[in-house]
């Protein structure tokens, strides 16, 4: 028998009891059936280095091709598309996690940052945006940027 605090409202208890038999404990990695997939963006970590801003995108599995990085007044847009992998008819997937063909990521820019002094750079996976400190204005305009 396992203890239980002596509570009166037992609701959770019962509703608990109630979705059991629809949670699989056995399910392939301990994932429950709920689990939300985490994959629809791709990670991303923002470093700032003195007078550099470094945005790393982990995109692994996508060619530098079917990157598009652009900058509109001050937001910067990462996208990417490549071809749907095509699956076996004799495969049956117990965990999927490999499926992201297309995202889109937006990041909202500070005004000290110059649009012109950019590096993009795709190596192993992940996706290097560079940028300067600059206080001069900028335009509006749409900026590509173009992924070395």
């Amino acid at each position: 028998m396992s203890w239980r605090p002596n509570i009166r409202n037992r609701a959770f208890d019962w509703m608990g009891e109630g979705y059991k038999p629809l949670i699989d404990h056995s399910h392939f990695m301990g994932h429950s059936s709920f689990a939300f997939p985490r994959h629809e963006m791709p990670a991303a970590n923002v470093v700032r280095h003195e007078k550099k801003l470094v945005v790393d995108v982990a995109v692994p599995g996508f060619a530098k091709e079917d990157l598009e990085v652009t900058i509109r007044g001050r937001v910067l847009t990462v996208k990417g598309q490549r071809e749907k992998h095509v699956e076996e008819s004799n495969v049956e997937y117990m965990m999927e996690e490999f499926s992201m063909d297309s995202f889109k990521r937006k990041f909202h820019l500070t005004d000290d940052l110059s649009d012109d002094q950019i590096e993009a750079k795709y190596e192993n996976g992940v996706l290097r945006i560079s940028f300067f400190d600059d206080n001069q204005e900028t335009d509006k305009k749409v900026h590509k940027i173009e992924i070395a």
